[in-house]
């Protein structure tokens, strides 16, 4: 595959553009490391490295045009350079453009929100596959193209691995795509260049404030993907958090709305009752394995999209009854000493406030919950005290230990978590730094009809210290314990 470059270039505005662009590109590549004799080098200013002290390390390796926001002093004759004011902001175009735009041949749907991107997009995925159509996923677990699965390495991929996805799925066949959109994704420019069919929010809490800066940034990144949403499209919001209010006040999309309770928008879609593993919705009652409130809110989601799409409610109530959820989502791993093991991706105060409330209303009586939870190195600290006084008060015994500390002091993170406990829950609270040995000494200390709440990995598979990924699946570990394997 190849492109002239002032074909890439045509639709994107230029400062000034060095040397041919008549010349021909093979590929797009964002690391040097990787360039191979025709590319173009996209030269990024990342949070640790400027893809311009890396132009001629590209060079060196065979790329053809170099695309940046300053153009370097000492220039090579035999390069054309291409400046912009923004690079990031033209990567996806010229990667949509590269790929011959995948985007306008499939109805692409993004879900967006602090909590429930995954499990959205992944009922979604499974939904309208068993309604017949090829689809395509693009997750924090991972990707899949049909029934094909590509590991995952970032919730949204950068614009250049998105559009090459996108192409790939377009080719395979797919004709609907419903992927993750993170707030880090839509401020770096990793889906500009997608048209999206729809847009879906499910809601606001804390996180990522270690990038964002404060709660409004953050509000106004995720609001970005309603603007990018044009009049062909819709936005399905949900109704009962305020948050929704902001996300819609621009797009030109049509907006529909979803809720339980009475929020500041009057929804569209409502679920009037939930008894059990029985969900009514619009008067529609739907037989679903997933439990919880917060699940609820993801089924009308869900519900509303597939509307939205053209499915026919009679075969979204029947789909909706056999689907399965995400792999670390409120997953349930039941042992033969009457001890239940909860696994969940809870990684945030909201997230974590939520799978504790749920517990607590379907454990028996005579059952105990204990909660294994720790919180990620090199993040928002802010949510760590908030985190330690939830999970202390709303479980029987509180184990904090290691999370992915990165590269910063696991002792220094637990004892963040563990400052945010109140007086009254400290005696309930234990560190055991060792992930493992944590899990393990929770099983240990439960009984029956206990249930175990391992929580903020989920469907991780890795431990991340000191820049070194080593293997670690928390699911393998409560399984061996429970002998389920």
């Amino acid at each position: 595959m190849y492109m002239k470059l002032n074909q890439l270039i045509k639709n994107i505005s230029t400062v000034v553009v060095i040397g041919l662009d008549t010349i021909d590109i093979i590929g797009l590549k964002l690391d040097s490391k990787k360039v191979v004799p025709g590319d173009m080098f996209f030269a990024v200013r990342g949070s640790t490295h400027d893809g311009h002290d890396y132009i001629e390390d590209a060079i060196s390796m065979g790329a053809v045009c170099i695309a940046c926001e300053d153009i370097p002093q000492a220039r090579n004759n035999t390069i054309t350079y291409v400046q912009v004011k923004n690079i990031e902001q033209v990567i996806g175009h010229i990667a949509s453009t590269f790929f011959n735009n995948p985007s306008q041949d499939m109805k692409i749907i993004g879900v967006t929100g602090t909590n429930g991107k995954t499990t959205v997009a992944t009922l979604l995925y499974h939904a309208v596959s068993e309604l017949g159509k090829k689809t395509g996923l693009i997750s924090t677990v991972h990707n899949c193209i049909g029934k094909e699965i590509i590991p995952s390495t970032h919730t949204t991929p950068d614009a250049i691995t998105l559009q090459s996805l996108f192409a790939d799925m377009r080719d395979a066949g797919c004709t609907h795509i419903f992927m993750e959109v993170s707030s880090h994704a839509l401020v770096r420019g990793r889906v500009v260049g997608t048209q999206f069919t729809g847009g879906i929010f499910t809601n606001l809490t804390q996180d990522h404030l270690d990038f964002h800066g404060t709660m409004d940034m953050y509000k106004q990144a995720k609001k970005m993907l309603f603007t990018l949403l044009d009049e062909g499209s819709f936005s399905l919001v949900n109704a009962d958090d305020e948050a929704s209010l902001i996300m819609i006040s621009s797009t030109k999309s049509s907006v529909v709305t979803y809720g339980i309770q009475s929020g500041d928008l009057q929804a569209h879609i409502r679920s009037s009752d939930v008894s059990g593993s029985t969900v009514i919705i619009d008067g529609k009652i739907i037989t679903t394995p997933l439990v919880g409130n917060f699940n609820i809110y993801n089924l009308l989601a869900v519900f509303g999209t597939l509307q939205q799409l053209g499915f026919d409610d009679t075969e979204i109530i029947s789909v909706l009854g056999r689907i399965p959820g995400a792999r670390g989502r409120c997953e349930i791993i039941s042992g033969s000493n009457n001890v239940t093991a909860i696994l969940d991706y809870a990684h945030t105060p909201d997230a974590l406030k939520n799978i504790l409330i749920t517990i607590n209303e379907f454990k028996k009586e005579t059952g105990k919950i204990i909660c294994v939870m720790g919180c990620g190195g090199d993040r928002d600290r802010g949510k760590r005290p908030q985190m330690g006084r939830i999970g202390a008060q709303l479980s029987d015994h509180m184990i904090i230990t290691s999370d992915n500390p990165r590269f910063e002091d696991p002792i220094r993170i637990t004892e963040e978590i563990y400052a945010g406990i109140s007086d009254n829950d400290i005696k309930k609270a234990t560190i055991i730094l060792e992930r493992k040995e944590a899990i393990l000494y929770a099983f240990q200390c439960a009984k029956s009809d206990d249930i175990v709440l391992v929580a903020g990995k989920g469907h991780e598979t890795y431990q991340d210290s000191n820049g070194i990924k080593q293997h670690f699946d928390d699911k393998e570990i409560i399984e061996d314990f429970l002998g389920k394997k």
